[in-house]
């Protein structure tokens, strides 16, 4: 039994896979992806090989259609980018011809004319070659289009898999493709795709208003093709292959080391989120990757002052002193309100986390101005006013909002915190309680402090029994090729619905919980493997919503965007209170593995294990 402590805590600190099976299968179905199994698509060399003819034709600005064609090659589509914007995009069906031949050239047509817009004269021969080497080649090639069924046309993405599935729409012998690149680029959905190019092909602007049903009795008819995507992630780089835009991240691949690795991203992307004015603004809102551009233009407070406890935190379990000089800057401005501004403690949910990340920043040994320190009073004075232990909470306090003050009145020392804390547990049916994640949990462990019970253990247990109950596994993939999804939580049986990153809320905790004995309820020996597998699958995809440099190609602002987590793997925006939340969790994931490889050498010199509560 101690060589099985030995094997988790090897795989945790050095990310060896003692779970034999699991890489295989991975290695495996990641072959059986990119064969392109069932679809027809081409093989790995096929679609390398092709790229590279892609780019020699681009760095001549001139097709050869002398090249041996793709066999079996039902659509292809070429994108050219220019410092992440699109100056150049051809699709083609293999009915019109070689689909290949066809994008290519369409692609290079739209960007020699995009180029030409913008000059008086016409570029040198210097200059179309200078200009060649600075851009990115985004490839993606489909084999046979299968049809779409009358039920999948009725549900709300088509029935196809979103951003891997290219939706092809023909009318007579006329036909236009929408493929993955395309639906990144647009921000659009299969169904919205499928108006815009019935459109097109009826030129008819009134089919945009017409239904699925309507345009099949005009006689469209609509059909998806898998699709092999393989871009350059920057200027100058090799092509690599992607999956849904990003690259495809193993299991195999969480460790601790990586982990941290993950965590440096999110503090490097939140630090770039600084306000570029002089006002003291904090961090900017929401950023679209594709765009580059954020709405709101500000982040909200609940949102800054989460991305600075988060900062803290990880500043605190790392020695990262860039952190906490980040969290130090957002709280710092926070506390300035600037003409025009709302006070960051007018707002009951606004408040309770500046409370919890100016004690998390206190924490840190760090001195205080006089502006933070009125920022602590004010908000814990607004605090205390959202919940009575006779009356319990006011009305505006609502949903996960509970969880949230009910911890910033724990770190306020408040004297109704117990009550605040055991009020939402009585309140809320326990099916509820994944929506109280983080906070709630949170502030129960620090109501426990070092005691030897927790006292909601079973409470929390089973929160998360049911997070595991709905998470993506192995098996429910073994028939398609959506290995991205692996270790998703998805809390609702409804047909295409992607997961988001809402599952980084009880990611945080989870990972928390994972290190406390007193919540573990398993042997070290015997129990701990089957609870890395299952948080090492959720940190998994966790990292999956991650952007990363792989990715960089789609962003007119890369710098701005790569270590942000992105809404959903096909919502291509990166949000400061998601990436927050994430760090928390790598946070948190350190805690654990550190505590867990503590004891397990604690129990190697004593001789043996101990049971835990």
């Amino acid at each position: 039994m101690r060589g099985s402590v030995d094997r988790i805590v090897r795989f945790v600190v050095f990310g060896r896979d003692f779970r034999g099976s699991g890489a295989v299968w991975a290695g495996v179905l990641g072959l059986a992806l990119c064969a392109g199994l069932g679809y027809g698509q081409p093989g790995p060399a096929e679609s390398i090989g092709a790229h590279n003819t892609v780019r020699g034709w681009v760095d001549s600005w001139s097709v050869d259609e002398g090249v041996e064609s793709v066999e079996g090659l039902g659509c292809a589509a070429v994108t050219l980018r220019l410092e992440g914007r699109v100056i150049g995009r051809g699709r083609a069906l293999a009915q019109d011809g070689d689909p290949l031949v066809l994008a290519a050239r369409g692609a290079i047509a739209r960007a020699r004319a995009t180029v030409r817009a913008g000059r008086d004269t016409e570029p040198t021969a210097e200059e179309w070659g200078a200009l060649a080497k600075g851009l990115t080649v985004s490839l993606e090639l489909g084999g046979r289009a299968v049809p779409i069924s009358d039920a999948d046309l009725a549900s709300p993405y088509l029935g196809m898999s979103v951003g891997r599935d290219a939706l092809v729409v023909r009318l007579g012998d006329r036909g236009a493709v929408m493929t993955p690149d395309g639906f990144v680029s647009s921000g659009i959905d299969p169904a919205r795709a499928a108006y815009a190019l019935a459109t097109e092909l009826g030129n008819d602007g009134g089919l945009a208003l017409a239904s699925i049903g309507e345009l099949l009795e005009r006689g469209f008819t609509f059909a998806r093709s898998e699709m092999v995507w393989v871009a350059q992630p920057g200027t100058g780089k090799g092509a690599v292959f992607l999956d849904r835009g990003g690259r495809v991240i193993e299991t195999s691949e969480v460790s601790l080391a990586s982990v941290r690795v993950m965590g440096e991203g999110l503090v490097s992307y939140l630090g770039a989120q600084r306000w570029a004015g002089v006002e003291a603004l904090g961090i900017v809102g929401t950023r679209d990757v594709v765009t580059g551009k954020c709405e709101p233009e500000i982040a909200p407070v609940y949102e800054q002052a989460l991305a600075a406890l988060a900062l803290s935190r990880w500043g605190a379990v790392r020695d990262d002193p860039r952190a906490i000089g980040i969290a130090r800057d957002i709280l710092s401005e926070l506390a300035r309100v600037e003409p025009g501004e709302v006070a960051p403690w007018l707002g009951v949910a606004d408040a309770a986390a500046c409370v919890i990340a100016v004690d998390e920043f206190r924490a840190l040994g760090e001195a205080t101005s006089g502006p933070m320190d009125q920022l602590w009073a004010r908000s814990v004075e607004r605090v205390e006013r959202a919940h009575d232990p006779v009356k319990g909470y006011e009305p505006d306090v609502v949903g996960g909002m509970r969880g949230l003050v009910a911890w910033a009145l724990v770190r306020a020392n408040d004297p109704g915190k117990e009550d605040a804390v055991r009020r939402v547990y009585r309140e809320l049916d326990r099916g509820m309680l994944v929506g109280q994640m983080p906070f709630l949990g949170f502030a129960e462990l620090e109501l426990a402090g070092n005691g030897s019970e927790v006292g909601a253990r079973e409470a929390l247990r089973a929160m998360r029994d049911r997070v595991w109950e709905h998470q993506i596994v192995r098996a429910d993939l073994e028939d398609s090729g959506d290995r991205d999804l692996l270790g998703a939580i998805v809390f609702t049986t409804k047909r295409d619905v992607m997961p988001t990153s809402d599952v980084v809320r009880p990611a945080a905790f989870l990972c928390a919980m994972l290190g406390d004995p007193r919540l573990s309820g398993m042997r070290m020996e015997d129990g701990l493997s089957t609870e890395f597998v299952r948080i090492s699958d959720l940190m998994r995809f966790v990292r999956q919503l991650v952007m990363d440099d792989s990715s960089a190609f789609l962003s007119a602002a890369p710098e701005k965007c790569v270590g942000g987590v992105r809404v959903s793997l096909t919502d291509w925006r990166v949000s400061p209170a998601a990436s927050a939340m994430v760090l928390l969790g790598c946070a948190e994931f350190e805690r654990s593995v550190l505590s867990i490889v503590g004891r397990s050498s604690e129990e190697r010199a004593g001789g043996g294990g101990s049971e835990t509560p």
